[in-house]
């Protein structure tokens, strides 16, 4: 096994069996629902997180299926109906562990600042391949405040840096009055 890959195994290790282990007593101790919903996001985030440390190339259709089964459940837990619309099939495109975890986390956060700051009914998400492009919209019709009001949070500027590292490109609109939509863009190698 190369010295890079014994590195990679050894950090995901340590992280999953220490810090994992930690906010996984420290959920199981916590009585207070904030506190406990707050550390089962840093559960979820940290193993993304440790996923994109696995060399391996994942199918495009299997990520898409990941990334629909942790959002609806998000969704479900904030009380919001999840439009997902996909093409039925997806090519045979691979996709790295970055490819396959970072267009996730960016939704979740658009998804977990949506219930925060704007209470959306539903939030639709549309996938589409346009060539060697993966599209993702995510829009939602709660909006309070337009984008160039925002304070940029920790949560923005991961996104900016997670689109970054997917060499992709991210806007924010407003299709209405009280419409919110992201688009993210990143090609698939």
């Amino acid at each position: 096994m190369p010295l890079a890959t014994d590195e990679r195994s050894r950090i995901a290790r340590d992280l999953r069996e220490d810090f994992g282990a930690r906010l996984l007593n420290h959920l199981r101790r916590t009585g207070d629902d904030a506190s406990a919903a707050e550390t089962r996001v840093m559960l979820t985030e940290l193993r993304s997180l440790l996923d994109t440390l696995d060399p391996r190339r994942f199918l495009l259709g299997e990520c898409v299926n990941e990334w629909h089964t942790a959002l609806s459940e998000l969704c479900a837990e904030h009380q919001i109906e999840l439009r997902w619309n996909t093409p039925v099939r997806w090519p045979a495109l691979a996709l790295s562990p970055i490819q396959r975890c970072n267009p996730l986390l960016i939704l979740r956060e658009f998804i977990r600042n949506a219930a925060l700051h704007s209470q959306p009914a539903a939030i639709d998400i549309r996938l589409r391949r346009q060539g060697d492009v993966v599209a993702i919209q995510a829009r939602h019709d709660g909006l309070k405040a337009p984008p160039q009001h925002w304070q940029a949070a920790r949560g923005l500027r991961m996104t900016v840096l997670r689109t970054q590292d997917l060499r992709g490109e991210l806007e924010w609109s407003m299709p209405s009055a009280s419409q919110l939509q992201l688009d993210l863009r990143f090609a698939v190698a």
